[in-house]
């Protein structure tokens, strides 16, 4: 882990450390999951891991921003869809126009993050959309996913079912390798969790 990425990380839990309505322990564990599965999966496909690991962690951002300028709006989506419900995203969509990863990576940009950790920021929810392809949005897309599987102890049934095949095809990543390869969150989050408590 970089300085850079060690400073982001512990800056970025610091900067929310309470909020009304929000179970941030959940949040922060569920970002730090997201952060460690895209760092390992990056490091598998050749990719900068650093940056994955921090886009990884920054992805839901969008959420704290929303729930501390919009508290009454955003608790009415968490009635339809918790932080880490992947349906989050289309139901902000529907009720705002807009959805966290737009904010998220408006705040990267406001933040003067590089370009890439906004565009990754913004594409991670459908990188097959993004042109030219984000890998790192994939990275974080299948991230995010696995993140929310160990989260809501998914079993393998449940994994196999829910996988994003189109994207880990798209980025050449096969099943087996989160599946099989990928070592236990908490082996490969050890030491990490502190940056969140």
């Amino acid at each position: 882990m970089t300085v850079r990425t060690l400073v982001v990380s512990t800056g970025l839990t610091g900067s929310f450390k309470s909020m009304s309505g929000v179970d941030l322990k959940l949040f922060w564990r569920y970002s730090l999951h997201t952060a460690i599965v895209a760092k390992w999966l990056a490091k598998k496909q050749g990719l900068n891991s650093d940056l994955a690991f921090t886009v990884g962690l920054m992805h839901a951002i969008g959420q704290l921003v929303m729930h501390a300028a919009m508290p009454e709006q955003t608790r009415q989506i968490d009635k339809i869809a918790s932080t880490i419900d992947a349906r989050r995203l289309d139901v902000e969509h529907t009720s705002f126009g807009y959805d966290f990863s737009d904010v998220g990576a408006e705040l990267a940009k406001r933040w003067r993050f590089p370009e890439e950790f906004s565009e990754a920021i913004a594409a991670f929810p459908s990188p097959l959309e993004a042109e030219p392809f984000n890998k790192i949005a994939a990275v974080i897309h299948i991230a995010a996913w696995r993140a929310r599987a160990e989260e809501n102890d998914y079993s393998r049934e449940e994994m196999e079912s829910t996988f994003p095949d189109d994207v880990a095809g798209k980025l050449g990543v096969k099943p087996g390798v989160l599946f099989d390869d990928l070592p236990p969150l908490a082996e490969l989050g050890a030491g990490m969790e502190e940056l969140i408590s």
